[in-house]
Formats: C-alpha cells, sequence, structure tokens
C-alpha cells in the first residue's frame, strides 16, 4: 500500500540580472531599438537532463535531440550575423542581442536515427552533425551520457525547448549545461549584502512508502466486522513508519495529505500530537463511498477507526489540564446550496419568478449554508464553529467573531443587533429569514449603529 507525504519548505535562491535581451524577428532581421530594452531579474531553476537509471535515450527516443549553440560575447561593432539570424528563423528560433553587443543563437534538431538506438549504441553510429550549422560557427550540445558512456537523453521535449528559449528563458552555461530561467517581480526580490535572493516555498513529496500490509479490501473488510483493535494491530508498522517519517520533518504544525483512503494518516497524527504534544492537522481525500457487500461505505469505516484512536488516546493518556484535540471534520463536495436563479436570474423566464421565491434548495441545511458561505469569503474549512441561541434563533460564530451567521427564519431586530454588537468581520443573513420587511430595511441602520466595518452579505 503506498502512501504519498507532501511536505511544504522555504528555499532561498540567489537572483541574477541582465539587460533584457533584443530579439530579431523572422519578417525583419534588424534588431530592435534599445528603448524595448529592461532589466529582467531572474535565478537559476532546473536544467534540461536527466540523472539515475531513467536517463536512457532508448526509453524515451524522441528525447535525443541536439541543441547546437552560437554565441558572441566580445562582438566588434558593426559585426554581421545576417546567416545566423535567418538559420535560425528557418528552424523556427530566435536569436538574442544586448546592448554590450553579447549575440545569442540556439537550435535544436532531431539529427539522429532511432532505428539505430540501442543500450550499448555510441554517439558517432546514431548522430550525424548538421555540418551548415558547424560552419555557422554553432557548436553541439547533446544529452548528457549515462554513467558508462551510453546515450542518455534530455528533460524537455523539443517543443518545450523552442518555447523557452524563444520566451528567453533558457540559459547555457559553457556550451554544456541547459538550465530554466524563472523570472522573478522585482517587488519579490530581497537582498542581502551585496546579493540578491527570492524566498521559494516548495512542495516536497517524500518517495511512496511501499508499506507491506494487507491489501486496503482486507482491511475494510476487517473493519466492517467491527475488529478495529484487529485492524488497527494490523496497521501498527505501518503506523510507527508513517510517524517515523513525520516526526522526522521537525515541524509539529504541519498539514500531511493522504489520498489513499487508508485512515492511517489520521491516526497516526493523533497519536503523534498526544506524544510530542504538537497541533499537526490532516486532509484524507476519498473520490468514492462505495459500501461493501451491503454494510458500511469505506468512508464510515475510516471514520470509526479514527474516533477509535482518539478516544483510547484520551483515555490513555489523559493530562490533568492539557485538552487533546482528537476531533476531525467531515466535508462532501456537492452542488451549491443556491438554485440556479440565485447566480443566472438574468436568464430566468418571467412567467417562472413565482416559483422561485426560495433560493435555496430546500434539502439543504443551516450547516450547508455556514459552508459555503466560509468558501466564498475564504474562511478556511478548518476554523472553530460556535453555535449558541439568540432570542430562540441558532447564530453561527465562526473564527471567534470572524463570521457569525443566523439563517433561521422570522429574525427580529434583536437578534441583528446582538449579532452587530460582537462586531464581526462578517455577519449573514438569508433574505427569507427577516420577520417584516421593515426589519430587513433596518438592518443596515442597526449595524451602522454598532459595526460599520462588519462586512454585511444577505443570501
Amino acid at each position: 500500500m503506498p502512501l504519498l507525504l507532501t511536505y511544504e519548505n522555504t528555499v532561498r535562491k540567489e537572483v541574477f540580472s541582465l539587460v533584457n535581451l533584443k530579439k530579431t524577428s523572422e519578417k525583419n532581421l534588424e534588431f530592435t531599438d534599445r528603448d524595448n530594452e529592461h532589466i529582467v531579474y531572474y535565478y537559476e531553476g532546473t536544467g534540461n537532463g536527466q540523472s539515475g537509471n531513467n536517463n536512457k535515450l532508448i526509453e524515451r527516443t524522441n528525447l535525443g535531440y541536439t541543441v547546437y549553440y552560437y554565441e558572441r560575447l566580445d562582438n566588434k561593432k558593426g559585426m554581421n550575423f545576417s546567416k545566423q539570424i535567418e538559420t535560425a528563423n528557418s528552424y523556427g528560433f530566435k536569436t538574442f542581442n544586448t546592448l554590450s553587443n553579447k549575440f545569442f543563437s540556439a537550435i535544436a534538431v532531431f539529427d539522429y536515427d532511432v532505428e539505430k538506438i540501442t543500450d550499448n549504441a555510441n554517439e558517432e553510429n546514431v548522430y550525424s552533425d548538421v555540418k551548415a550549422l558547424i560552419e555557422l560557427g554553432y557548436k553541439k550540445i547533446r544529452p548528457p551520457k549515462r554513467k558508462g558512456g551510453s546515450l542518455g537523453r534530455w528533460t524537455w521535449g523539443i517543443e518545450t525547448f523552442k518555447r523557452y528559449w524563444n520566451n528567453d528563458e533558457v540559459l547555457i552555461k559553457n556550451y554544456k549545461s541547459i538550465i530554466k530561467k524563472e523570472l522573478v517581480n522585482v517587488s519579490d526580490i530581497i537582498t542581502i549584502g551585496s546579493k540578491n535572493y527570492i524566498e521559494i516555498v516548495n512542495v516536497l513529496p517524500i518517495k511512496n512508502l511501499f508499506l507491506n500490509t494487507q491489501d486496503n479490501t482486507e482491511k475494510t473488510k476487517l473493519a466492517t466486522n467491527n475488529d478495529l483493535s484487529k485492524d488497527a494491530k494490523k496497521n501498527s508498522n505501518e503506523g510507527e513508519m508513517l510517524k517515523y517519517f513525520i516526526k522526522a520533518l521537525n515541524d509539529k504544525s504541519m498539514l500531511v495529505l493522504e489520498a489513499f483512503n487508508t485512515g492511517v494518516v489520521g491516526e497516526s497524527i493523533l497519536e503523534l500530537n498526544s506524544e510530542d504534544g504538537g497541533n499537526r492537522n490532516f486532509i484524507i481525500v476519498k473520490d468514492t463511498d462505495e459500501s461493501i457487500e451491503g454494510s458500511k461505505s469505506s468512508c464510515e469505516i475510516e471514520k470509526e477507526r479514527i474516533r477509535t484512536v482518539g478516544d483510547k488516546i484520551v483515555s490513555e493518556r489523559h493530562i490533568e489540564g492539557i485538552n487533546l484535540d482528537i476531533g476531525f471534520r467531515v466535508l462532501k463536495l456537492d452542488t451549491s446550496n443556491f438554485e440556479p436563479v440565485y447566480y443566472t436570474a438574468e436568464c430566468t423566464p418571467q412567467d417562472k419568478l413565482d416559483g422561485l421565491t426560495q433560493n435555496i434548495k430546500k434539502d439543504r441545511t443551516p450547516e450547508d449554508l455556514l459552508f459555503e458561505i466560509m468558501l466564498d469569503l475564504g474562511i478556511t474549512l478548518s476554523s472553530e464553529i460556535k453555535f449558541t441561541c439568540v432570542a430562540g434563533k441558532k447564530v453561527f460564530y465562526v473564527g471567534g467573531d470572524n463570521l457569525i451567521a443566523c439563517f433561521d427564519s422570522e429574525i427580529t431586530k434583536d437578534v441583528v443587533a446582538e449579532i452587530a454588537k460582537k462586531k464581526p468581520k462578517y455577519a449573514v443573513f438569508c433574505d427569507s429569514s427577516f420577520k417584516r420587511d421593515d426589519i430587513k430595511v433596518s438592518f443596515e441602520q442597526i449595524f451602522e449603529t454598532y459595526s460599520k466595518a462588519t462586512k454585511r452579505k444577505v443570501i
């Protein structure tokens, strides 16, 4: 069973600057005006090359093209590059020139015989140089060879290389290394000493862990027989290994994603948090909710397993004054809670309007509405949610007083005023919930009195 972990980390890359290269067009071989030039900032990204055992040309025979590269870094004024420009354009590649009289040209060509590619083939037998480019001064750059000298391959396809080159996003070093230039906004640059840097957040995958456990179907059958303790025992090695990798990342506030429907990540996170006081969170993703042989669905089984582990942690590791968080929230994707007219009123025929006085679907609960509103407002779905009764009406509090919402019917001025006095960032009500039209009219006035800054929304 594979488990895939991802982890975010921040790396610092040095930023370089250069005068934007002047591009020559296919129609006009003259260089562009210097007014079109500006400073470009970039850092060195990934290279166009494969390493290790997966870079055999024989496995991807379309990735063995040759890059013919030409550069002049000490041009004398008036040097003529018209032949290089015309040749590059005929292949669909642009050439570049700078104010400091540096000229660059690269052309990628399939110059090899696919039929001759074997595990032991050498370059001389497979490739044929393009003599016309060599005579113009181009030097050939071929894929890095594998250990032992056998033929390797590039990472990028030839069209990808062409697109990067024509967009001025390729850096070629020493007629050997081909590197992607990642352009940087000036506002993102930080200066330390005499150098410029950019900080990049990477989502790093930890390699799939192929753990020696029984197949998911067997594990789920065990759980349907209410043999959760036995099932947990069989998962103990798996969970311990997972806890080891998570703990090794040394981040007690990390978020772990599980996309393989096992529930093991949830159990491991709860246990690890209880052991070291961490505040890690987890997300479990499922794309189906099928039941097994008429029994509980796999989602229900996973929820039971996590609840069982949580209850066990509380009973075994209860420490006075410490509140162990063993809760989790289950959300299911569905269509909008609102009838189509809520979004497309202008497309609704006039004779249909009488039947659409309610813009909310009949089978939706206040909790359904709340979560859609949270998504609309950009509030995280893991935010703390509480509710209380105000004048007999159910009022939701999300993230403290970040969002206060009430979807009950026949809301009075007292309810609106009580919510306004809390001074929330957002306040949400249903259009049909106000007891009388005069309450709806005075709704804005009440908030102007008690909390002008609150953003009000009526759905």
